[in-house]
């Protein structure tokens, strides 16, 4: 893949990280309602739901790191595998009707906003110098062409 198809692959996984932390986000904050209100059969099933979506997730955000050569990959990487840890716990104590499930989530819910705001974010800035970087190199190149025909 060329290194400008790899830019704008990066850029449109930008634009797509940001709508799927969206959506975890809603489903953790779904997951906290139905556990407020006592209903753990429905926590259950969103508690699938947000496994099953943050484990494409992860996945898609691990291609573009690997796609993009991205020099943090191992770290965020064990963090993605710190958050699959937490959610099986998590999945643990709802069904075996430990502690309070709701204390749990509400943890989850802040690794999750803190990991977006640090790890995420890093790998978006990361994705959109490597655009940057090869829109200079294009020009540039476009340039020495040019001049090669004067």
């Amino acid at each position: 893949m060329s290194s400008k198809k790899l830019a704008e692959h990066g850029l449109e996984g930008v634009a797509g990280m940001d709508r799927e932390h969206a959506v975890e986000m809603q489903i953790v904050r779904s997951l906290q309602k139905t556990l407020l209100a006592g209903d753990r059969e429905a926590a259950s099933e969103l508690i699938n739901e947000l496994e099953d979506f943050t484990n494409a997730h992860f996945l898609a955000e691990q291609l573009l790191m690997r796609l993009h050569a991205y020099p943090a990959f191992e770290a965020h990487q064990q963090e993605h595998d710190q958050l699959i840890d937490q959610l099986t716990s998590l999945r643990q104590g709802i069904e075996n009707d430990n502690d309070d499930p709701a204390v749990a989530v509400e943890a989850l819910e802040q690794w999750l906003m803190t990991h977006i705001h640090t790890s995420d974010e890093d790998l978006a800035k990361f994705l959109k110098q490597a655009d940057s970087d090869d829109e200079s190199e294009q020009i540039a190149s476009e340039a020495r062409s040019r001049s090669r025909t004067d």
